[in-house]
């Protein structure tokens, strides 16, 4: 009743086949041959299977079966050159053939093991039971282990697949690994204690007991399973039993009569009987089979996880053709565009720089003009001022001496006073307490003396306003920019006392110029340096010419200038220092000296680190020297 179940919705759908196969082959040849896998000889295999050829003549008389034997080095490259129509063979070499050749599984069998009907089996990995000290498989490191054969299934792939689960490789975690060549091999191995645990297919064991070879309570399983269904002593998850397959060569209507005449073969058929079961039952699902494969890299997955040139040229080689071309045309496209995109970077980059330098020159005429009107104004308020100046100052030594001749008029008078009598006296010298004669003619000669020295400050800036303004274009002259800074150092010598004075002075031509002024403008860069050091630090003094100019820098490591007043560093009358130090129309002549002879000073400064003043002059005078001359 369950068999005509199975049948009925293969034959209502007309036995539904893989649509590669064709119908080329079977049907115009009355040989049909069936390959079978020879485990142990032509012979053994023949006496295993020709009983299924010959039920399967009985079946289907129009077709002559007949079973030929392949060991497991041919039977894969028979399937290639079309050496047969079927294959029965153990789930391995399924797989490479399932994988390699197309072939499609019709029918599993029902092999009989034990007493038991299984369509699955596995392996069972076991020591004598008084090993103690192997309770888990991780306990089998750097232990000696027999399986029954490289290529077995059930008696090695199933427990190595478990084994690398648990995190043991053979090859490196085994003290010896062999293969004893047989199940019963592998048992009697493990029972004379020539190995420490084995692997065999399920069913091995209980067999053996059965006909009193050995005794199971003499065993022990190592990581026992339980599987509905599957009463059989096992480690390992369970796989689907030998399949029979059709090849993509076989005729579809020839596979599905083969099909059908096995799965309605009876349970005590001869022809079951001798292939050890009790028939054969729909094709079972090899999908986790192909896992293990997988795992181990074994057969069609020898290369899983890694990529040869050939293979993936043979399997991908239009695809990687189109990439390529797309991803060279896209190239080209990228090249082309990040080259205008440099294009556009470079244009853009000179245009900012342009701006930059547009801001750079306006701010630097704005500043030019501020300073020339703050220059003319200076130059009037020095004139405006020097002359009264001249007259208070003059006033005041005047002063001076009349204040003298009083003072020595009042100590005459005091002198005279205390001469009087008491009556006389009393009176002139609570008049001198009630208007403080003494503290007057103490502080007298002091606030004279503090008038005079403001008044000599005043001159000194109103002298040096008329320096920032005077005109010594007539004395002008050829001069060694780097003798005149060496000039200026052997004078300042004391002031730089202390200093350590870094000189990189490159060899430079003639500048025409007004010496003095040069020699007053370095002097004033060299002395604001040394103050700003305060007799600590280092001196940097470097020279160049670049495109016909002369650059010469004079640097600092002192606190810098705070970047808020950089703007106005070079105002007349701006200073950084107290008040009293300084009268601020320094840099304020080195700028207009600078300007004069139409070049330029500037200032970069860090907070903390100091400050650096280049100096820049034209070398274009040659003609006006020479003119003057």
């Amino acid at each position: 009743m369950t068999r005509s179940l199975i049948l009925l919705p293969l034959l209502l759908a007309g036995f539904h086949c893989p649509p590669f196969l064709t119908t080329a082959g079977a049907a115009a040849h009355s040989d049909i041959r069936i390959a079978v896998l020879a485990l142990r000889g032509e012979e053994a295999a023949l006496q295993s299977w020709q009983a299924t050829a010959d039920y399967l003549n009985r079946k289907i008389p129009s077709q002559q079966f007949r079973i030929v034997p392949y060991d497991f080095t041919a039977i894969v490259p028979a399937a290639r050159q079309h050496a047969y129509h079927f294959v029965i063979t153990n789930p391995s070499i399924y797989i490479e053939l399932e994988e390699l050749c197309g072939a499609s599984r019709i029918a599993t069998l029902r092999r009989q093991v034990a007493g038991q009907s299984q369509t699955r089996f596995g392996g069972v990995i076991f020591c004598r039971s008084e090993r103690t000290d192997l309770q888990t498989l991780t306990n089998l490191k750097n232990r000696r282990f027999m399986a029954a054969g490289e290529n077995s299934l059930g008696g090695w792939r199933m427990a190595w697949y478990e084994l690398k689960a648990a995190g043991i490789e053979p090859a490196e975690h085994f003290a010896q690994l062999r293969f004893g060549g047989s199940h019963d091999a592998v048992v009697a191995a493990v029972a004379q204690g020539a190995v420490d645990a084995g692997t065999v297919r399920t069913g091995i064991l209980e067999d053996l007991a059965a006909t009193g070879v050995i005794r199971l309570t003499d065993f022990r399983i190592l990581q026992p399973r339980q599987h509905e269904g599957f009463d059989l002593l096992h480690s390992t998850d369970l796989y689907p039993e030998w399949p029979i397959a059709v090849l993509p060569q076989t005729d579809p209507s020839l596979a599905q009569q083969v099909t059908i005449a096995l799965l309605e073969m009876a349970d005590n058929d001869p022809a079951a009987q001798a292939a050890a079961s009790v028939g054969w039952t729909i094709p079972q699902d090899y999908t986790r089979l192909h896992e293990l494969f997988k795992a181990l890299r074994l057969g069609p997955y020898r290369d899983y996880g890694s990529f040869t040139f050939a293979a993936v040229l043979r399997q991908y080689g239009w695809a990687l053709l189109g990439a390529t071309t797309a991803i060279v045309v896209l190239l080209l496209y990228t090249a082309f565009v990040l080259r205008l995109h440099g294009r556009l970077r470079r244009t853009h980059a000179e245009l900012a720089q342009a701006h930059q330098q547009l801001k750079a020159a306006q701010f630097q005429l704005l500043q030019q003009e501020k300073l020339a009107a703050i220059g003319q104004l200076a130059a009037g308020i020095a004139h405006e001022i020097n002359n009264p100046a001249g007259f208070v100052l003059s006033n005041l030594g005047t002063l001076a001496r009349y204040a003298e001749r009083i003072v020595s008029y009042l100590h005459h008078v005091d002198e005279r006073c205390r001469q009087l009598p008491e009556a006389l006296a009393q009176p002139c010298a609570a008049e001198r307490e009630k208007l403080k004669i003494a503290e007057l003619l103490a502080d007298l000669p002091e606030l004279i003396a503090e008038s005079r020295s403001g008044m000599e400050r005043i001159r000194r800036i109103v002298a040096d306003l008329r320096k920032s303004c005077a005109d010594d274009a007539s004395r002008r002259g050829l001069i060694d920019l780097n003798d005149c800074l060496r000039h200026c150092l052997a004078q300042l010598k004391d002031q730089l006392a202390g200093l350590e004075i870094e000189q990189e002075l490159a060899e430079l031509p003639a500048l025409a110029c007004a010496p003095q002024q040069i020699e007053q403008l370095l002097t004033h860069l060299l002395q604001n340096a040394a103050q700003a050091m305060a007799g600590r630090g280092r001196l940097g003094l470097r020279s160049w010419m670049e495109d016909g100019v002369l650059h010469l820098c004079v640097s600092d490591t002192g606190p810098g200038i705070p970047s808020e007043l950089l703007g106005k560093i070079f105002e007349p009358f701006f200073t950084t220092r107290e008040v009293g130090q300084g009268t601020g129309l320094g840099l304020n002549l080195c700028y207009e000296i600078a300007r004069s002879h139409g070049g330029q000073i500037r200032v970069t400064s860090q907070p903390g680190q100091g400050s650096s003043f280049t100096l820049s002059l034209p070398l274009d005078q040659a003609s006006d020297v020479a003119a003057s001359s």
